[in-house]
C-alpha cells in the first residue's frame, strides 16, 4: 500500500498483522515521523532503504517479523536522532553494518535472534549514549576491538 499521500507527524502504529506484503518504499516520505512500530507483523521482503529518509525518527520497532529478510540497510545510519532500534526475531542476515556506529543518539539496540554473521563492528565504540545492547542468538564470531568494553567501563565509572 502507498503511504506517500499521508501526512503523518508523531507516531505510526499499524495494526498487528498489517501486512503480508512488503514494507512500501514510500514510507520514507513520512519525514516528520518520530516513532514507527512495525513489530509483530507478517512483512515479506527486506527493509527498504527509504527508511533512512525518516530524519526525525527516534524509535524504530521492526521486531518479531519472522519473514523479514535481507541485510540491515546502510541507510539506517542516516537516522541520527534514533534512540531505540529493535530488529530482533527476524530473518535478517549478513554482517552488522559498521555505519550503525554513526547513530550517536542510540540508547538501545536489539539485534537478537536474527541470522547475523561476522564480527561486532568496532564503530560500536562510538555509541556513547548506548545503555542496552542485545546481540544474542546470532552467529557473530568476535569483537573487533575493546571499544565496547571501554564504553561499559566508562558507564560504570559515572
Amino acid at each position: 500500500s502507498d503511504v506517500s499521500n499521508q501526512s503523518c507527524e508523531g507516531n505510526l502504529y499499524p495494526p498487528t498483522n498489517f501486512g503480508s506484503s512488503g514494507i512500501p518504499a514510500s514510507i520514507g516520505q513520512l519525514s516528520k515521523l518520530q516513532r514507527l512500530d512495525l513489530s509483530s507483523n507478517d512483512f515479506v521482503g527486506s527493509i527498504p532503504e527509504s527508511l533512512g529518509q525518516l530524519s526525525a525518527l527516534q524509535f524504530l520497532f521492526m521486531n518479531n517479523n519472522n519473514v523479514l529478510v535481507g541485510s540491515i540497510p546502510e541507510s539506517l545510519s542516516k537516522l541520527t536522532n534514533l534512540k531505540v532500534l529493535r530488529l530482533s526475531h527476524t530473518q535478517l542476515t549478513g554482517n552488522i553494518p559498521d555505519s550503525l556506529g554513526k547513530l550517536s543518539s542510540l540508547e538501545s539496540l536489539d539485534l537478537s535472534h536474527c541470522i547475523l554473521t561476522g564480527s561486532i563492528p568496532a564503530s560500536f565504540g562510538q555509541l556513547t549514549a548506548l545503555r542496552s545492547l542485545n546481540l544474542t542468538g546470532n552467529n557473530l564470531t568476535s569483537w573487533t576491538s575493546h571499544s565496547i568494553c571501554d564504553l561499559i567501563y566508562q558507564d560504570d565509572l559515572s
